[in-house]
């Protein structure tokens, strides 16, 4: 159905549907990927929809970086551990350990897959329309940690980076999407079934 003449059709909405199974479609990295820079492994620049944590060592993980990814076309769970540096050995996961093109030398990733199911996408675009719903909140942001440490959290749409609101109610639920994506691959990444 199409819109009345005169009239615009809404914009679609994030996250509004679920695919049934998982397609075929290319690896391309999308434009939140290009903005991000060569840094990100292919499995988590081609996530165009639904969610991506990112994890930089600082003084107790230096040269450590993580990603953990759910993407929602292709309705699976990816993780990429990465180390770089003096020393770096496998990362700390199971599985087998690959040298990232054009990376710096002595860099190591694993990367891990687990599929995702319809009643986990569903409760991920739950908790994603709650948060960007949720109002701006006017309060002084929290602090970002100094030195290199960092810990990000980007929903994307369309591969484009959603602007998040900040403030106590959306950092909650900002946690709940970082430990939806997060735990399906903990077991696996610790060595379990």
């Amino acid at each position: 159905m199409t819109a009345p003449r005169g009239t615009q059709a809404p914009p679609p909405t994030p996250f509004a549907g679920v695919p049934a199974a998982a397609p075929a479609t290319p690896l391309q990295a999308t434009p939140w990927a290009r903005s991000e820079g060569d840094d990100l492994p292919p499995e988590i620049a081609r996530v165009a929809e639904g969610g991506v944590t990112v994890f930089k060592g600082g003084l107790m993980n230096p040269g450590q970086q993580t990603w953990y990814a759910l993407d929602l076309q292709r309705r699976s769970f990816v993780a990429v551990l990465r180390r770089t540096g003096q020393g770096a050995g496998a990362p700390q996961a199971t599985g087998p350990v690959r040298r990232p093109e054009g990376a710096a030398p002595g860099t190591v990733e694993s990367v891990h897959q687990a599929p995702a199911s319809a009643a986990q996408c569903k409760a991920f675009a739950a908790l994603a329309h709650r948060l960007l719903a949720s109002p701006a909140d006017d309060a002084e942001p929290a602090p970002m940690p100094q030195g290199p440490l960092r810990r990000t959290l980007v929903l994307l749409h369309q591969g484009r980076a959603l602007h998040m609101p900040q403030g106590p109610a959306a950092g909650a639920l900002q946690a709940g999407i970082v430990q939806l994506i997060q735990q399906p691959l903990q077991a696996l990444l610790r060595g379990g079934d």
